[in-house]
């Protein structure tokens, strides 16, 4: 059974394995809920994401880095922001002790962002750099190396000190 709640451009949907009365009012081993703090803290990222990306536009002097700017601000805006379907919930958990806040799948080109349960306790100011990384990756940069290095970059153009992500240190970047 799927309960889910669209608001704006975001869902999120936690599947809660629980023995609890549903979003919908009836009894499930497996109780598929919305998260409305998380889909209220992505929806905030995302609008700060943007703000942003926008400042980042103003003040690089890299003209293909604008270019690539002003395409994930387009993916930010077409893609749902959702919680990982069942085959991909294992994407969640931690890799080398690092929570995994946010991925995206193989297929970049096509792929939501998919926004792991518990993400927003970090709160909206480390997800809307998330949201930058994911979005770098669904622009069709498939190097971690590449995306960190072009997300500090940005970070860095909109005036904004990077939160250092779980690639850093094994790209050297600083």
């Amino acid at each position: 059974m799927v309960c889910k709640q669209k608001m704006g451009r975001v869902v999120l949907i936690l599947t809660l394995s629980l023995n609890l009365l549903g979003a919908c009012g009836q009894r499930s081993d497996t109780t598929t809920v919305v998260d409305q703090k998380a889909e209220s803290n992505a929806q905030d990222a995302q609008s700060l994401s943007m703000d942003w990306l926008d400042e980042a536009k103003l003040h690089t002097t890299d003209t293909d880095l604008h270019d690539t700017i002003v395409e994930i601000q387009e993916i930010l805006q077409e893609r749902n922001l959702v919680s990982p379907p069942d085959a991909y919930a294992a994407s969640c958990s931690p890799v080398s002790g690092n929570f995994v806040p946010a991925f995206v799948t193989g297929n970049f080109r096509n792929s939501d962002i998919y926004i792991c349960p518990g993400s927003d306790r970090f709160g909206k100011v480390f997800m809307a750099q998330v949201l930058i990384h994911e979005a770098l990756h669904l622009s069709g940069i498939r190097d971690e190396c590449e995306v960190t290095r072009l997300e500090v970059q940005i970070m860095t153009d909109a005036f904004r000190i990077p939160y250092r992500n779980g690639y850093a240190s094994e790209c050297g970047i600083n």
